[in-house]
């Protein structure tokens, strides 16, 4: 999204779709950056050199999404 960083993304996507799964992958491992992320609407926070992190994260939101509704 032009003009916005991950943090002001994922709180417009959150904003207009409520139903919205944000993952974010990052680079950077700061505690600061993750309380931000959640505290925006963001289900998951991962870094990008953790591949096995990354599936895991992908497989739960599979079956969360598949799961429908609560």
């Amino acid at each position: 999204m032009p003009g916005l960083d991950g943090i002001a993304a994922t709180k417009q996507l959150i904003d207009e779709w409520l139903t919205c799964v944000v993952v974010i992958l990052t680079i950077h491992n700061r505690p600061q950056l993750r309380a931000r992320a959640f505290a925006a609407g963001a289900w998951a926070v991962i870094e990008k050199g953790r591949p096995e992190d990354v599936r895991a994260v992908f497989h739960q939101v599979v079956r969360l999404l598949h799961a429908g509704p609560e």
